[in-house]
């Protein structure tokens, strides 16, 4: 009788713990989806200025891309545009996509 207990509060745990690691795996997935540094970088490497970031764009880009970060911004004739930063894992750089 003591064993079946002992075994029923193992399973608990151990379900517990793999639902903690389950939420932890998605929260750091779903903050692993943008790059706020390089959005930045390339958007005003690109000439832009007045950068704002807002945040994931997951249908701006390809599928073979890491990170996907919205941003908004002023062009050199001052006028509002949005668009995405999509950038690659090892080998892809930056890839700058304006609506």
């Amino acid at each position: 009788m003591i064993d079946t207990t002992v075994r029923r509060l193992t399973w608990r745990s151990w379900a517990g713990w793999l639902l903690f690691a389950a939420l932890l795996v998605m929260v750091v997935w779903l903050q692993g989806c943008t790059d706020n540094s390089a959005a930045i970088r390339t958007v005003k490497a690109r000439g832009f200025t007045d950068v704002e970031i807002t945040g994931w764009a997951p249908l701006s880009c390809g599928d073979d891309d890491t990170t996907k970060t919205g941003f908004r911004a002023k062009n050199a004739a001052g006028q509002s545009v949005e668009g995405a930063v999509c950038c690659g894992l090892v080998f892809k750089n930056c890839t700058l996509r304006v609506e």
